[in-house]
């Protein structure tokens, strides 16, 4: 999501993470710094305390916008944004599943030549930022 959202390569700058194992973590923070001068972090977790929060939160110059579930925005969602020291605005979205526009995505691009909205090169680039995230953890890369 930080990549999406910044549309630049991100230099993992610190990671920390909560281990269950050696080698394993349960959890992880990272701090990054894009290109533009722009900082941002993930909290990731696979086992915590949370049952579960899936967010996104961006800091603008004169204001910011926050993002609640945008991956499975069929069981709750939402989304809001307001101007620096402005009221927040808040909308609401269909229901429709993630899974069911990946779907027609893919029957798009099937049937009709559409551009797939991911590539393999996107898909590499997440994990050389992962793989990045590991190292500054002080852990391997997976696999």
């Amino acid at each position: 999501m930080a990549r999406t959202i910044a549309g630049e390569e991100p230099e993992v700058v610190s990671a920390r993470p909560k281990l269950a194992g050696h080698e394993v973590d349960r959890a992880m923070v990272a701090d990054f710094r894009f290109p533009s001068g722009a900082d941002g972090a993930i909290h990731c977790s696979m086992w915590s305390k949370r049952i579960l929060k899936m967010a996104a939160a961006v800091t603008l110059d004169r204001g910011e916008i926050r993002a609640l579930n945008p991956v499975v925005p069929q069981l709750f969602h939402g989304l809001k944004w307001r101007k620096t020291g402005g009221a927040w605005t808040k909308e609401k979205f269909g229901r429709k599943p993630t899974y069911e526009y990946q779907l027609e995505a893919f029957r798009d691009a099937v049937l009709e030549g559409k551009p797939f909205p991911t590539t393999t090169a996107d898909a590499v680039k997440n994990m050389r930022v992962i793989d990045a995230v590991y190292r500054a953890a002080g852990l391997s890369p997976r696999g």
